[in-house]
């Protein structure tokens, strides 16, 4: 389908036809740029505490794994908030 024609359904465009906008939600590049280096740091995190578990307790199995990550992605996000360095939008959101 060529750009700036509108989808079979009449509803949305096509995001990759330089629309900002999919179904009525804008895609704001500044918000996505401002928590980008935060999620690169919780997955960097949460390799880094299933690599340390992994070393100190031996294999977990998938399970483990997967709990270890959840605590990491869970916990990440309020340790941040605390330590005042969380980024705009997840100050907006509150």
């Amino acid at each position: 389908m060529r750009c700036g024609r509108w989808a079979p359904s009449q509803q949305r465009r096509y995001a990759f036809c330089g629309d900002a906008t999919t179904d009525g939600m804008a895609i704001d590049r500044d918000r996505i740029l401002a928590v980008l280096p935060h999620y690169a740091v919780m997955l960097l995190l949460a390799i880094g505490a299933v690599q340390l578990v992994t070393i100190a307790v031996g294999d977990l199995g998938f399970w483990g794994e997967f709990a270890v990550i959840l605590v990491v992605v869970f916990a990440y996000r309020p340790i941040v908030s605390r330590l005042g360095v969380e980024p705009e939008p997840w100050a907006e959101q509150r």
